[in-house]
């Protein structure tokens, strides 16, 4: 894939081969972890940013009891990057973990309880906290939690759909799209 350097001019970044479905940098921006889709099995590799080339380390993803159809990463935090998966058929997502150090994989959404389908998940920059999008009886609502999915609060509950949640650097705000105003905007909460 491309990023763009310095004055704005997109640089080709070498990853291995495959099918890149999502990255996302690491906290000191020294490095770069792309999910690669490579024949039927999904791999999180670390590679050199900002020019790529072979990974440093590579994490196998899918499983064979569940395995993951589509996936974003959605933040690097220490030696673990966080991503929602898709899997093997639902609708709903799930918010897993994958250790560089050790490369384990968690389900850390797998013990919350939450009425209706989670459909979106964003993880605070301390990883302490997520906010997450539920679609329950035909409603999709914004919520937010402790990151073991206790002391849950709904942020919203109307007709209008909230999706996509993205915490802000501080962890303090939540921005999200709604279509609430009549239009697709952002809107924070």
């Amino acid at each position: 894939f491309a990023q763009a350097i310095g004055g704005g001019n997109a640089d080709q970044v070498e990853v291995p081969e495959g099918e890149v479905l999502s990255h996302v940098w690491s906290p000191d921006g020294t490095e770069i972890a792309c999910a690669v889709r490579q024949g039927d099995v999904i791999f999180i590799h670390m590679v050199t940013a900002p020019f790529g080339g072979g990974p440093r380390t590579s994490v196998r993803l899918d499983r064979q009891d569940r395995p993951i159809e589509r996936l974003r990463l959605l933040r690097w935090i220490g030696t673990d990057v966080y991503f929602q998966a898709h899997e093997g058929g639902k609708r709903a997502v799930a918010l897993q973990r994958v250790s560089l150090g050790g490369g384990g994989v968690t389900d850390v959404s797998a013990a919350w309880t939450i009425a209706g389908d989670l459909t979106g998940i964003a993880v605070t920059p301390d990883a302490k906290r997520v906010a997450y999008t539920a679609l329950a009886d035909g409603q999709e609502d914004l919520w937010v939690a402790n990151m073991d999915g206790t002391s849950p609060r709904r942020l919203t509950n109307d007709r209008a759909f909230d999706r996509h949640p993205l915490w802000t650097s501080n962890g303090r705000t939540v921005f999200y799209q709604s279509n609430r105003g009549g239009q697709l905007d952002l809107w924070e909460a």
